[in-house]
């Protein structure tokens, strides 16, 4: 069985697995999710035990686990929460599909609950120079 080929754009993340990640590559996770949740204003797919390509190569019960973790770790980074959508057997091979969502509670709306629109998806405060965050990055004093 075979997927489509992992886009480069769009919210829908491929992994065929996660496993004995260090700090750097976390964060490197961190910065991808980012991007997926940015392409699906708030909201992306992770589609695990599947390459790039598209080819179900299934996860073990340790790499569902490991990778698991790695994900979430990667997503407090980025104050996103990780829901299991569904684990499914697909030519004999294991699938997790989970939906990462970035937490408003974490990442709360702009006051008046407006996007500045400098890139969609963005609650974060910023000195972008926009009327929704005009010099909330800057610091007094």
């Amino acid at each position: 069985m075979k997927l489509p080929r992992e886009s480069e754009e769009g919210n829908v993340e491929y992994k065929s697995t996660l496993r004995g990640a260090d700090c750097e590559r976390i964060e490197r996770l961190a910065t991808q999710m980012k991007y997926r949740l940015f392409e699906g204003g708030g909201e992306a797919i992770y589609i695990l035990g599947v390459d790039d390509d598209g080819n179900v190569v299934g996860l073990s019960e340790e790499d569902e686990r490991e990778s698991m973790r790695l994900l979430e770790e990667a997503a407090g980074k980025v104050g996103a929460k990780l829901r299991l959508l569904s684990r499914d057997s697909i030519g004999g091979k294991t699938v997790l599909r989970l939906l990462v969502r970035s937490s408003r509670e974490d990442n709360p709306p702009s006051p008046d609950n407006s996007r500045c629109g400098r890139q969609r998806g963005c609650w974060e405060e910023h000195d972008c120079g926009c009327s929704v965050h005009r010099g909330a990055g800057r610091r007094e004093g």
